[in-house]
């Protein structure tokens, strides 16, 4: 169940972050990961701690809640 989760987190991320023109590197800077943890976090292969959602959500300009929206 796990694994689905970050899966879905991870192409919910991908797919705001594309639209947005925002490139890995970029996210990755602004939130202090390399930008392999945010190809990593993307494909579902890496966990996202709590407090990543909230610099990827401040950085996005989106609640953490529209990140997570559909993961559960």
């Amino acid at each position: 169940m796990a694994e689905i989760v970050y899966a879905r987190f991870g192409r919910r991320l991908q797919r705001i972050r594309v639209r947005r023109a925002i490139s890995q590197q970029k996210l990755a800077d602004a939130i202090g990961l390399h930008r392999p943890s945010v190809t990593n976090i993307e494909s579902g292969k890496q966990r996202v701690q709590l407090h990543n959602v909230v610099a990827i959500a401040r950085f996005l300009h989106v609640s953490p809640i529209t990140l997570l929206k559909g993961v559960l």
